[in-house]
């Protein structure tokens, strides 16, 4: 499977690189930590009422590295 992009104005300039299913469903689940990164700093500021799990919005390989540090 090829993934095709273009991050410039120029749409005829698209780049290719190889990948496969596995690896955009671990994109798209790395992303959504990202977005409830962000949510969390919404939350926090907008609704201090309303707690979150400490590790909500925190990548799987950060907890395990704070996890080894401690």
């Amino acid at each position: 499977m090829l993934l095709e992009a273009s991050f410039s104005g120029d749409e005829e300039e698209i780049i290719q690189c190889p990948t496969n299913y596995y690896r955009e469903l671990l994109y798209n689940i790395e992303h959504t930590v990202h977005h409830m990164a962000i949510i969390k700093i919404t939350v926090r500021e907008a609704f201090p009422h309303i707690i979150l799990p400490e590790q909500f919005g925190v990548a799987s390989a950060t907890i395990r590295f704070q996890a080894s540090n401690s």
